[in-house]
């Protein structure tokens, strides 16, 4: 892993071994990420990562946090395995939840995670303060994952400090991150897009902003919602979903019947998806740069056929289209029946990236879960966050 950042090498002693804990409590699924750095002559080194994933998310129990504790337990034992014993009370741990409890009311969210902080308190690892677990704000989500990913590229020491845009889909939000090389962008976006960070001691102006309610599975959850049928409760029959399937289908508790409806195709799933994609702000510059994007644009490339599945690959939003037209039609069916929902997430996603973001047709992003064999998630950038605040 030869991801380097040269600035921190002033802050660390040269044989100096730091370990992290990070914890991501994501809307479907629980995941631990332990970091091994190592401080070198060209600066702080990432030497390992380990992961793990559990699902469902905490956000599934919201009535139930005992359960949720006893997910994130399983976690922590991973982490312990993994970090030496010498190290457990100097390696910082911390809990960061998303748009899954995000989007729960506030009392529920909060006694989940005042249970999973009673766990953590009991663990040798160290709290760095009283914040090491805490619902993340969507803007800091998108900020960490854009740090991640011009990390793992060596983007943050180029002296010509270019750097990737980062696309992330998530489960309950979406998020945008770049850094703008155009003043216009500066001048023209709203405040509450544009953040400035200190990033591994250099300050940053980033374009960045979080769509709650705009995650692959809150897209799921609303069309639903938008083809219930009148006095049948959480029955849904929606024209993105093929004729012949019946099944059920859960998110942050909310349950659904779902039923396939003979109107099925891609124009009539369409119709619903745009009602769900509004109030997105275009930066105008997006279409001139470089973005990378990963999570669920990257998974469901792959269930396309569009990319491999780790090493994912350059693919125009054209190519992207193209295929969301072809599932969404009676010839896919057998594909559909494995994948019930592909249809209406290839949809979503196309008509988040042209209605919403407003990227062009012939462009192309650069698709893929991993940088080096790293996932790029906002885990790493989180992390090497906590090492400069340390500093």
């Amino acid at each position: 892993m030869p991801a380097t950042c040269p600035v921190l090498s002033r802050y660390f002693p040269a044989t100096k071994l730091l370990y992290q804990v990070v914890i991501d409590a994501g809307s479907t699924g629980s995941r631990v990420h332990i970091f091994r750095f190592r401080q070198s002559i060209t600066g702080i080194k990432l030497e390992n990562s380990d992961f793990k994933e559990i699902e469902p998310g905490l956000s599934y129990y919201p009535t139930k946090p005992e359960k949720g504790v006893y997910s994130v337990s399983g976690l922590l034992k991973k982490a312990l395995d993994v970090v030496p014993r010498n190290k457990w009370k100097s390696t910082p741990v911390s809990l960061r939840a998303t748009a899954g409890l995000r989007l729960l009311p506030d009392s529920l969210s909060h006694n989940i995670i005042e249970e999973v902080r009673k766990l953590l308190m009991v663990t040798p690892f160290k709290k760095i303060d009283s914040d090491f677990i805490s619902i993340m704000n969507g803007d800091d989500e998108g900020i960490f994952a854009w740090t991640t990913l011009n990390f793992l590229s060596g983007n943050l020491v180029k002296p010509s400090g270019e750097t990737l845009g980062a696309l992330d889909l998530g489960g309950g939000s979406a998020q945008i991150v770049f850094k703008p090389m155009s003043k216009e962008t500066i001048l023209s976006s709203p405040e509450t897009h544009m953040n400035t960070v200190k990033i591994m001691g250099a300050k940053h102006d980033l374009y960045s902003y979080s769509y709650l309610g705009l995650g692959l599975m809150s897209a799921r959850q609303a069309v639903l919602n938008f083809t219930t049928l009148s006095g049948n409760g959480n029955i849904s029959s929606s024209p993105c979903i093929l004729p012949s399937y019946k099944g059920s289908w859960s998110f942050s508790g909310n349950d659904f019947v779902v039923h396939g409806n003979r109107s099925f195709n891609y124009e009539n799933c369409l119709h619903y998806i745009e009602q769900i994609v509004t109030n997105v702000h275009q930066p105008a510059e997006i279409v001139d740069r470089r973005f990378f994007a990963f999570s669920y644009f990257h998974d469901i490339a792959i269930a396309l056929g569009l990319v491999g599945h780790d090493n994912g690959g350059l693919l125009s939003l054209e190519s992207y289209l193209e295929a969301a037209k072809k599932v969404c039609s009676m010839e896919s069916y057998k594909k559909l029946n494995k994948s019930p929902f592909l249809c209406l997430d290839a949809v979503y996603i196309t008509t988040l990236l042209r209605k919403g973001y407003g990227f062009r047709d012939s462009q192309f992003l650069q698709i893929a879960r991993k940088i080096n064999n790293v996932e790029v998630s906002w885990a790493l950038g989180a992390a090497l966050h906590m090492l400069d605040d340390a500093a």
